[in-house]
């Protein structure tokens, strides 16, 4: 432990405002023993010396968190606010230990019956603003290291507290206020570029340095789920949603109508729940039968009994909730996840958001005393009407509670879009990896061809990439293709023709500047992201804004052109009439969505044309398109899929979305679901095999056991050393899977591994849900736009609905997020500011328009000689 005495004298502020604790979970018992100054016979000491309250420690402390509860309280600002005192039960104490002459000196608060002692002030401020707040004192709602039981760097960041040595109050007066300048956004310049994956640096067998991020794993896990007795956990801690207002609140009119109310995810619960099992009739079943009668039994009866059940009698269904703090109002609310949608599935409709123009000037005037007081505070409104006196047709409706809602749901809409342009990388780590050799490749042979996908020799799956991935290696060398005359000397695809000058300069803009004078290069990379309103994690499918036909749309020698339509999709368009409107390659993946497996989020050097270096984030991954689910690849073989063995420790595979076709032949494709197996298997389960061969007597048993195990297993492939090894990772953890596409359609790989695409984030829309369709909040929805007439736009009026799901380009649905913030805590703390800026405006515009109005009255009165009280 560090030396931790400060050597600067503080002193009480002038004025001081005291902050006095109401509860206390202090017991004097827990005080320590060792209080008396005993020198050893070592000449070394080793006590507790009692810290009075005036002493420059303790008053370090009491100014310190005095002002940071101040904070957390939303006391006015102005005062130095101090503890007046410490908890009840607690004493501060100055650890004095080791030579007598120059003992080493700690500060602790001691005192909790919860914890030992608190080492820093903030260790202590979260434990202090739970005995402030929580009438309870139920230690689950404490925030602090040791009842949260997290590190303190995260809660540290969580509250937003001071990270370097805090400062007392400054002298006294009201502090000045900073004038916010405008901070001149820059325009971004969506672009993308395709290289050949760097080769991961061969390092010796020790255990990575550098840590997976445990929510990452466990967020892309859960939001995998599938299956009917667990549902995917869609939403992360400190995302925006739309929760639920159940019932709505109601006005006057038929805009005047609030379903949804904006806000973040504070924390979510998994509840377990045991349902029984029923049969056909819908009763329970049995596992045994009842015996009538206590008489004489029979041997069935007695072996009926003592035989087990072979099932049991109830299933295990598995479902969240969340706690949404919900925007610009002090209430919160517990929903489960049928009852929360993400922010870019809904959006209040132009109805509203007009009447709510209309009525937030009025509602204003008239609450004039009210108005500027809560504009810088947060309002007290429950968005749950209470329930109707009556039963009668209006009873729904409460003018009066929408119009209370007007001010505070105006201004929550308005923090939820500031959150969602704000955008800023998470998690930082550094990678190492090898860039190829400054050396041109040699020109391709005669045997040189470009193999087709399925063509290329298997590389082993690997059973513990859960990491980004960012870059493979080519199951071929790339020397030896075809496509190696395209492909530039440290690994950059070149398209044909382009000249040396416009080559480097794209290479330069999008990859930044060339590494040169070592092979080894070091990056710094994160492994998540914060995007607008959602978190994304590296080894996730994204959508981008890109539609295939905008990507390759006759393809290249790297990338495949846009799957067309299948047979039965031919066949619905000639049966409806829509094959000669409707051109085939309109009917395929082109007119779709594109999605992107982002496998790395890095730093590029980019020049600026004074010659300046600035830092953008890029984005890396494997392209894939929408394909129809029995589309079939005119250029694949009759190949066996991929499938993987070997499940003991240590061994790694490589990703699942390289080589698993689920019920499909193709290694560039996974379907949904396959007959044989979940998706992210490559044939059937090896827990549930298939049945074995029917013996025949003219067959040996060694042969029948050989056709058995080939149903089920193959053999150890070597292992594939990828990037996003240097991170560590859960022991036998399993390799993600490709989320489960939409109905009908299977994720087809664009171009053929050992490849990635770098994009700017510009091109990223968003997170991919699967089954948002489906969700029990979007049905009203999503008959409503299949009910818009073709004169009207029919389908194409609900493109951004359709967008969320990749069936359009994503750029109709998408987070546009351009502004970097340092935190997640930053974001909803400078949208809250400037959310209520934009308020303040609008009242003070309000305000000069009433006092003319106010003014021109008078002057009409005065003329008319009407007397104005």
């Amino acid at each position: 432990m560090s030396h931790r005495r400060s050597g600067a004298h503080h002193v009480m502020p002038d004025n001081p405002e005291w902050i006095t604790f109401p509860r206390s979970d202090g017991d004097p018992k827990c005080l320590p023993k060792n209080t008396e100054r005993i020198v050893d016979s070592k000449g070394e000491v080793n006590y507790m010396r009692v810290v009075l309250l005036d002493e420059s420690a303790a008053i370090n402390w009491r100014v310190s968190i005095g002002s940071q509860l101040a904070t957390m309280l939303n006391l006015p600002e102005g005062p130095n606010y101090v503890l007046q005192d410490w908890p009840s039960g607690y004493q501060f104490y100055d650890h004095n230990k080791g030579p007598v002459a120059s003992p080493r000196h700690d500060p602790y608060l001691c005192g909790s019956t919860l914890v030992n002692r608190f080492r820093s002030m903030n260790e202590f401020t979260p434990h202090a603003f739970w005995l402030m707040t929580d009438e309870t004192l139920s230690r689950a709602n404490c925030a602090c290291k040791y009842c949260a039981k997290k590190p303190q760097r995260v809660v540290t960041e969580v509250l937003d507290l001071p990270s370097g040595p805090r400062r007392t109050s400054s002298l006294p007066g009201s502090p000045s206020k900073s004038i916010r300048r405008h901070r001149e956004i820059r325009k971004p310049k969506p672009y993308a570029q395709v290289r050949r994956a760097p080769k991961p640096l061969k390092a010796p067998r020790t255990g990575p340095d550098q840590s997976l991020v445990p929510e990452r794993d466990t967020d892309i896990r859960h939001a995998l789920v599938t299956g009917g007795l667990s549902t995917p956990r869609w939403h992360r801690k400190s995302e925006v949603v739309w929760c639920a207002i159940n019932p709505p609140i109601r006005g006057e009119t038929e805009d005047d109508f609030i379903e949804f109310w904006p806000g973040y995810v504070e924390r979510v619960d998994v509840h377990t729940e045991l349902r029984g099992k029923v049969d056909t009739n819908g009763l329970p079943t049995e596992t045994q039968p009842a015996v009538q009668g206590l008489g004489a039994r029979t041997a069935d009866d007695i072996a009926d009994i003592a035989t087990p059940p072979t099932e049991p009698m109830w299933d295990l269904h598995q479902w969240q909730s969340y706690n949404i703090k919900l925007f610009a109002i002090t209430h919160a609310c517990a929903v489960s996840d049928r009852e929360v949608l993400p922010y870019l599935a809904y959006a209040p409709p132009g109805e509203l958001l007009g009447r709510l123009q209309d009525l937030l000037p009025e509602v204003m005037q008239s609450k004039a005393s009210e108005t500027s007081s809560d504009l810088s505070r947060t309002f007290d409104f429950d968005p749950i009407p209470k329930p109707p006196q009556d039963d009668g047709p209006s009873a729904s409706r409460d003018p009066t509670h929408f119009r209370d809602a007007v001010a505070p749901f105006s201004l929550a809409v308005q923090i939820a879009s500031n959150v969602a342009g704000y955008w800023s990388p998470t998690d930082e780590w550094e990678c190492k990896f090898s860039v190829p050799l400054d050396k041109p490749p040699p020109a391709p042979g005669s045997e040189a061809h470009a193999p087709a996908p399925s063509q290329e020799p298997d590389s082993g799956m690997s059973l513990h990439a859960i990491m980004n991935q960012a870059a493979q290696n080519n199951a071929v060398d790339v020397n030896r293709r075809a496509t190696a005359q395209h492909m530039n000397v440290d690994g950059i695809y070149r398209p044909p023709g382009m000249p040396d000058g416009e080559f480097e300069q794209m290479r330069i803009r999008i990859l930044g500047q060339r590494m040169s004078g070592s092979q080894i290069v070091t990056q710094t990379r994160y492994q998540g992201l914060w995007w607008g309103a959602e978190h994304i994690w590296t080894d996730e499918l994204v959508r981008l804004k890109l539609a295939r036909c905008q990507f390759a749309p006759a393809g290249t020698d790297i990338f495949y052109p846009p799957a067309g339509p299948s047979a039965s999709a031919r066949a619905h368009a000639e049966g409806s009439g829509y094959a000669g409107v409707v051109e085939e390659s309109q009917m395929g993946a082109a007119e779709k969505g594109l999605f992107m497996l982002l496998e790395g989020l890095f730093v590029a050097d980019i020049p600026n044309e004074d010659g300046s270096i600035i830092k953008e984030c890029r984005g890396c991954g494997q392209l894939y398109e929408l394909a129809d689910e029995d589309w079939e690849d005119p250029t694949e073989t009759n190949q066996q899929p991929s499938q993987a063995n070997g499940s003991g420790k240590g061994k790694r595979k490589e990703r699942a979305s390289d080589s698993v076709t689920g019920d499909v032949t193709s290694d560039d494709a996974i379907a949904s679901h396959g007959s044989s197996g979940p998706s992210f298997m490559p044939g059937p389960s090896p827990l549930k095999p298939p049945p074995l061969p029917n013996p025949d007597p003219t067959v040996s048993v060694a042969d029948t056991a050989k056709a058995a195990m080939a149903q089920t297993t193959r053999g150890v492939r070597k292992s594939t050393r990828t990037v996003g090894g240097q991170l560590s990772h859960p022991p036998d953890s399993v390799p993600y899977a490709l989320p489960k596409p939409p109905k009908g359609f299977k994720f087809r790989r664009i171009h053929p591994t050992g490849h990635e695409v770098v994009v700017s984030l510009s091109l990223i829309s968003g997170r991919y849900y699967p089954g948002l369709l489906e969700h029990p909040l979007m049905q009203s929805v999503v008959q409503k736009a299949f009910e818009v007439p073709p004169e009207d736009g029919g389908l194409d009026k609900s493109r951004h609905i359709w967008a969320m799901e990749g069936l359009v380009a994503g750029v109709h649905q998408s987070m546009d997020s351009q502004i970097w913030k340092s935190s997640r805590n930053a974001m909803f703390k400078d949208a809250d500011i400037e959310a209520r800026d934009h308020f303040t405006l609008l009242w003070e515009e309000i305000k000069g328009t009433q006092s003319q109005v106010d003014g021109t009255q008078l002057m009409s009165a005065n003329a008319m000689d009407v007397e104005i009280p």
